[in-house]
């Protein structure tokens, strides 16, 4: 190359570069993206509901008629010999209190009994997909969690068989799907009350595992599975979902923690995020017991729910925990010109051992023991438990005994 010309170019090739690297930066949002912000479609509603001055809502725990527990016949058949509506007996009045339900479903709803799986995992589960599925709608569930460890347990045919078995009896399912898109798509219910409309959104994931990751349990851009509960992703989600429609009202539904134990740092590190990102509230399950609740930002952190109408044998006294879990409705109420919201939170039974496979709420004095266990233990900051003190406020309804928390106008962040 003549001289004249290396001149030019060492002349204009820096300024050139610079130029290119401007154009990239101001241009970056049309090529590269957080993953999350590829997730953040609001889908259309599943559900719709008018009421005239209140809409609840029941959120509830792990559920699972337990059916594969009980294939041994040492064990007692705490579904099949007795029948589905027993197990639900003594929690139906609660369910009855809300406008519609929804659980975390931790179980396939399949015929097929043999997975691939039963080699390299301890508990395989499968649910009857007909029995099972009425159950749950007769108990006035409207929608099914499936971000869990379990959900996945049949493959990709048990997923279908599940998300059909629900879908023929009009509930809707969420957190799972044949792609990472469909399993990142939360629920979404348009609730009509009084002059005001709400869009509630309940967005279920499930904490990523190294052993679920390598047994495919997660969705992929192109395979079937959940929804990974990965921080990057999710609360970029919310932000992105927050920024397109201010006036939603988000609920985090993960499934996370360790079973028969207090929350993780995990779990408290996640959850500040979630609720920093543009959540409302964080409901999550999976250590089929009740853990900490964490008043955080003017938000609530309800790190573990625990079990609903789980059928398992369980662990609480090996593992010395206590054996209970909670509930927690969502009352959306017309105030004038206002819409509140308040969380009520009501405490189970959850020890099939002592409750003969009929999960309760707790009433008297074994009501008095587990606040005073959701109170006192735990990881808490002394400051946070202080604040859950002065919040959490004991009410009772006849016989049913609550917590009741104010969590103020829908919107007011």
């Amino acid at each position: 190359m003549p001289r004249r010309w290396r001149r030019v170019l060492l002349w204009w090739l820096p300024p050139g570069i610079a130029a290119l690297l401007l154009v990239a930066w101001v241009a970056r949002p049309l090529w590269w993206t957080q993953p999350g912000e590829r997730l953040a479609a609001v889908p259309r509603a599943s559900l719709t509901l008018e009421r005239p001055r209140q809409v609840s809502v029941l959120f509830a725990g792990d559920t699972h008629f337990g059916e594969s527990y009980f294939t041994d016949p040492a064990r007692p058949a705490a579904v099949v010999d007795r029948g589905y509506d027993v197990p639900l007996q003594r929690v139906r009045s609660l369910c009855e209190s809300a406008d519609f339900v929804v659980v975390n479903l931790e179980t396939p709803l399949t015929h097929e009994k043999d997975s691939p799986l039963r080699s390299v995992k301890r508990w395989v589960h499968w649910g009857d997909p007909d029995k099972s599925a009425e159950a749950l709608r007769s108990l006035g569930v409207r929608a099914a969690g499936l971000a869990n460890n379990h959900a996945f347990d049949a493959l990709a045919p048990g997923l279908v068989s599940t998300q059909a078995a629900l879908a023929r009896r009009g509930i809707a399912s969420f957190g799972a799907g044949p792609t990472l898109a469909d399993a990142a798509r939360p629920l979404r219910a348009d609730l009509g009350i009084g002059r005001h409309r709400l869009r509630l959104l309940v967005l279920g994931a499930f904490e990523r595992k190294r052993a679920d990751w390598q047994r495919g349990a997660y969705a992929t851009d192109s395979g079937p599975g959940t929804y990974p509960l990965v921080a990057e992703t999710i609360t970029a989600q919310i932000r992105a979902m927050r920024k397109a429609d201010p006036d939603l009202f988000i609920v985090a539904f993960p499934h996370w923690g360790e079973n028969y134990a207090w929350r993780s740092p995990a779990q408290a590190q996640i959850g500040h995020a979630l609720i920093d990102a543009g959540a409302d509230i964080v409901l999550g399950h999976g250590a089929h017991l009740f853990q900490e609740i964490e008043p955080y930002r003017g938000r609530l952190i309800v790190y573990s729910l625990g079990n609903f109408v789980f059928l398992s044998p369980g662990r609480y006294k090996k593992r010395r925990m206590h054996p209970w879990s909670l509930a927690a409705r969502l009352d959306f109420s017309e105030q004038g010109n206002e819409l509140s919201v308040s969380a009520s939170v009501y405490f189970l039974a959850s020890d099939n051992s002592t409750t003969d496979y009929q999960p309760a709420l707790l009433r008297g004095s074994a009501f008095e023991k587990a606040v005073d266990t959701l109170l006192e233990e735990g990881s808490l900051p002394e400051a946070a438990r202080a604040e859950l003190r002065r919040i959490a406020k004991p009410h009772r309804d006849g016989s049913v005994e609550y917590l009741r928390v104010d969590l103020g106008t829908v919107g007011g962040r």
